[in-house]
């Protein structure tokens, strides 16, 4: 009888771990793992079987709550970084890696985190603080930021 139930819970816990799959939230996860927990544990002790199984239950489904909301909070906590994109772009400020060159593409800007390929009217030495004011394809046309 014991053993019976106990496969059966078991299959249940893998069940909800499964939907889990299709209802994200933690929630389903963290009881499938309390009944397979107090399924495999109430099998030690058949003449205390449900007791053992809820208390087991409980606590491993607390456990895994706790662990699942830690996860949680240094996920959203974690820093993000911003994309870049050519849409804004413009009027962003940035500074020269690598010297930027009338008519090519070999200058280099730093833009927030991100390296791009630069062009400008003027000769750039690294260092020089610039402003972007066009993109065009993979590279920002820019000129000298006013001090």
């Amino acid at each position: 009888m014991a053993s019976t139930t106990s496969i059966l819970l078991f299959v249940l816990g893998l069940l909800l771990i499964g939907a889990e799959v299709f209802v994200p939230g933690g929630l389903l996860g963290v009881i499938g793992a309390g009944v397979m927990a107090g399924a495999v544990a109430a099998l030690f002790f058949p003449n205390h079987y449900w007791l053992v199984f809820w208390v087991t239950f409980a606590l491993v489904a607390a456990i895994s709550w706790v662990f699942l909301m830690e996860l949680y909070r240094r996920v959203r906590s974690s820093p993000r970084k911003e994309v870049m994109s050519h849409a804004n772009l413009v009027n962003s400020e940035g500074t020269v890696v690598k010297t930027v060159k009338p008519g090519t593409m070999s200058g280099k800007v730093r833009i927030g985190g991100d390296v791009w390929s630069a062009q400008a009217e003027d000769e750039l030495p690294p260092g020089t603080r610039v402003v972007v004011v066009d993109t065009e394809g993979v590279r920002v046309i820019v000129r000298k930021a006013e001090q």
